[in-house]
């Protein structure tokens, strides 16, 4: 299962990809999966608890910054 989603990923990605380059259309994409992500993106934001904490060009979308958004809340 786990290659035929892979497969999926890569055949949405190129689909993306291709529509972009060929109709100049751009989607918005909410996705957690990274290597997906830094694939089809050129630009990225990040929300937390529906407000925008982090935007820009996709290669600024690093470890660092995620595990900063990503990681849940202590407990009160």
């Amino acid at each position: 299962r786990a290659a035929e989603g892979r497969a999926v990923c890569k055949k949405l990605a190129d689909l993306l990809l291709r529509l972009n380059r060929d109709i100049g259309l751009t989607v918005l994409l909410a996705e957690q999966h990274l290597p997906f992500i830094r694939r089809v993106a050129d630009r990225f934001c990040v929300l937390h608890r529906g407000r925008n904490v982090a935007e820009g060009d996709i290669m600024a979308l690093d470890e660092p910054l995620l595990a900063q958004w990503m990681t849940p809340d202590p407990a009160p």
